[in-house]
């Protein structure tokens, strides 16, 4: 059974690939998306990109040993640099 369309946190997906026998996933943040320049502007787009980044990253945290994630954002953002140095950085605390 496919999972719903829409956000998904690491549980139920760690209990997918459970079922399909899978042992490792990566996660992608969509955090690209609010800098995205075929989309209509964002306000706030640098805060919304690090928080989309920080929710992915704390969600591949819970299962270190199943789950990689990649951060998203426009590399050609004047805050692309920072967000990069910024999420190749230590995984959050839980």
């Amino acid at each position: 059974m496919a999972p719903e369309t829409g956000t998904i946190t690491a549980d139920p997906l760690v209990a997918y690939l459970d079922v399909a026998e899978i042992r490792r996933a990566l996660v992608l943040s969509v955090a690209y998306q609010f800098g995205n320049p075929n989309r209509p502007a964002v306000n706030g787009e640098d805060a919304k990109v690090r928080a989309e980044n920080d929710w992915t990253s704390e969600q591949v945290a819970r299962f270190p040993e199943r789950l990689r994630g990649l951060c998203g954002f426009n590399p050609l953002r004047g805050y692309a640099l920072q967000e990069l140095i910024r999420c190749a950085g230590p995984a959050p605390a839980l």
